[in-house]
């Protein structure tokens, strides 16, 4: 198993915070809001670099494909069976199940 990097951990930990803190009507909140989001895209390009390095980048892309889109399409497939005949309004897409 690989080692964990604390220091993106310990970002990550405060970036959460930091979201929470920018959704309350705390008189910093609109200081939150000019780095968190800017801080997770870091953290990632960081942390996405680093398993880069680690693997061909057919295999990278391979294991995100089943880690990110694969759950989204079953996830997704289940919330139209189970609207039942709803309208489904998602951003961009217009789907009638009759």
């Amino acid at each position: 198993m690989r080692k964990r990097n604390r220091i993106a951990d310990i970002l990550k930990g405060l970036g959460m915070i930091f979201v929470v803190g920018g959704h309350t009507a705390s008189p910093l909140s609109g200081y939150y809001y000019t780095f968190h989001m800017g801080l997770f895209f870091a953290i990632s390009g960081y942390l996405m670099a680093a398993n880069w390095r680690e693997m061909e980048p057919k295999e990278y892309i391979s294991k995100k494909f089943r880690k990110i889109i694969v759950p989204y399409v079953v996830f997704l497939s289940l919330y139209c069976l189970l609207e039942n005949g709803k309208v489904i309004n998602i951003p961009g897409v217009y789907i009638r199940l009759e």
